[in-house]
């Protein structure tokens, strides 16, 4: 009975052993898994900010493969899928599922809504291109409303201003188009301020943002449309003064430059 009494302390000495190297070697499983993650992450970010979206994807999407499924990943993902990639179909699925994570968290803190508003905002404007003119106007609605909504909480998000100066814009565009009317030179000033706008914040919050430079550009795009090409020109060498290699900025300078 004895020789058996220690045999089974034996066992169960054993046992506990065995459970704590399991409970060791899970734990330096998921350090592992947490160190690889956070490399995902560091990179996926790192090379969106750098403009190579499709890096970025990449990274993103391991990274949602391994769980990291929050608001923000899945709009970077989404957005790097429709920029990197070129893939509508993935990116839609990638928003869809974006648009769920961040309603839910909007609820809960208005810090939420910018993200949730550029979500629509995205998905709008992809089906403008994609003339998908019921897909648009659905987004497009709820963009507006709730871009709105952030400026009147003042949460100075400077791409907010300038979501919602470019959905005012596409507004005045089709208005002329449809009415063969020109441009209501006042409405394109108060587009041109939120602007404006948006360039102090940037300046003061996140000068590298990818809208930053392109604020510039639409400006001068306003400008170029009201043939004030005199006031269009420091805006158009100041978007090609941010990305001297973007043939969009380059070409409208020079373009411009020919009017002068």
């Amino acid at each position: 009975m004895k020789l058996k009494n220690t045999f089974l302390i034996a066992v169960m000495i054993t046992a506990v052993l065995l459970i704590s190297m399991c409970n060791d070697n899970k734990d330096n499983d998921l350090r592992i898994q947490a160190g690889e993650l956070a490399t995902y992450m560091t990179n996926a970010a790192e090379w969106y900010r750098n403009g190579d979206f499709s890096a970025a994807y990449d990274y993103y999407l391991e990274a949602y493969k391994m769980g990291q499924k929050d608001g923000t990943t899945l709009y970077y993902l989404a957005r790097s899928a429709w920029k990197g990639k070129k893939q509508y179909t993935t990116a839609m699925k990638y928003y869809k599922e974006a648009e769920k994570t961040i309603s839910a968290a909007a609820t809960l803190s208005d810090d939420y809504m910018p993200l949730l508003a550029a979500t629509y905002f995205d998905v709008a404007y992809i089906n403008y291109l994609h003339e998908n003119q019921k897909k648009y106007e659905q987004y497009r609605t709820l963009a507006y409303s709730l871009l709105q909504d952030v400026i009147d909480l003042n949460l100075d998000d400077p791409a907010t201003y300038f979501r919602l100066a470019y959905l005012k814009w596409l507004d005045i565009l089709e208005a002329s188009r449809i009415n063969n009317s020109p441009l209501p030179h006042d409405d394109c000033i108060d587009i041109i301020n939120m602007y404006r706008k948006a360039i102090i914040l940037f300046e003061l919050y996140d000068p590298g943002h990818e809208y930053h430079a392109t604020a510039y550009h639409n400006i001068g795009v306003i400008y170029y449309e009201l043939h004030d090409y005199q006031n269009a020109n420091p805006f158009f060498a100041k978007a090609v003064e941010f990305d001297p290699d973007n043939i969009t900025y380059t070409t409208a300078l020079r373009n411009n430059k020919s009017h002068i």
